[in-house]
């Protein structure tokens, strides 16, 4: 489901998990670091049939995950990425996740690449 404003506080939650930010800059532990993620996310203006999306898991929010063109890469090429919550782990939902943006990449999309 697209990523919403009210899922903010389940994300905050799930990056309070001291794993989650191992390989980041910056601490996402920390609610304001997290919250301001969620706020730059939100603000997502670029192609409409891109963007961030909220995975849901037993009515409840598991994780994060964007296709979008890429913030590092060059030549802004299309991206996939995702965060699952560490209590979600070892289920295939990641795999899952993953899977389903790909494809809308490629098949509903008709990107060349992700």
């Amino acid at each position: 489901m697209p990523l919403r404003a009210e899922h903010t506080d389940a994300v905050v939650e799930i990056f309070s998990h001291k794993t989650m930010s191992t390989y980041f800059a910056v601490d996402l532990g920390d609610a304001n670091s997290a919250r301001a993620m969620m706020r730059e996310r939100l603000a997502y203006s670029g192609p409409t049939e891109m963007g961030h999306w909220a995975f849901v898991h037993d009515g409840r929010v598991v994780g994060i995950g964007h296709l979008r063109p890429s913030w590092e890469l060059p030549g802004s090429l299309p991206e996939i990425g995702w965060y699952l919550s560490p209590a979600c782990g070892g289920r295939g939902l990641a795999t899952e996740a993953a899977s389903a943006l790909l494809e809308h990449g490629l098949r509903d999309l008709t990107l060349t690449s992700v």
